[in-house]
């Protein structure tokens, strides 16, 4: 998976000296970081590549851990609204690590998605939940939209 390639896809422009870029899922212009980066090259694979429609994707959400409010990166949606995919998306600078993927966990513990991804736009792990929900499986990739 070369997430890479989509940065050429992601509008960008200036605005009062602040570099922006345009918001693919939210339909708006957002403050172009790292991260931001790495966020929409994972949207644009996950339209383009696997065939997800805007509709079933959810960005940058609020939910409750415990008596926190966090937030997510991204949540892919079946057509019932079920969530497949957690998304936690890192700047290309930050490690995949164990507090990485402590967050991904804490936040799925509310979402409840078939897969987690970690990513930093060049490492990627992705995994999978057994039928029995008690263990994670590395998987090649997320599923293709049906």
């Amino acid at each position: 998976m070369n997430l890479q390639q989509y940065q050429s896809k992601i509008k960008l422009r200036s605005v009062d000296g602040s570099r922006q870029l345009w918001g693919h899922v939210r339909k708006k212009w957002l403050v172009l970081t790292p991260e931001e980066v790495v966020r929409q090259c994972v949207l644009l694979y996950l339209v383009e590549e696997k065939r997800y429609s805007d509709r079933l994707i959810a960005v940058e959400k609020t939910i409750q851990y415990f008596k926190v409010k966090k937030r997510y990166d991204i949540v892919v949606f079946d057509q019932l609204m079920t969530p497949l995919i957690l998304i936690e998306c890192k700047s290309p600078d930050v490690a995949l690590d164990h507090k990485s993927f402590y967050q991904i966990q804490s936040y799925d513990s509310v979402i409840q998605g078939q897969h987690l991804w970690l990513t930093n736009g060049h490492q990627n792990i992705i995994l999978a939940k057994s039928e029995h929900e008690n263990q994670l499986i590395e998987c090649a990739d997320i599923p293709i939209s049906n």
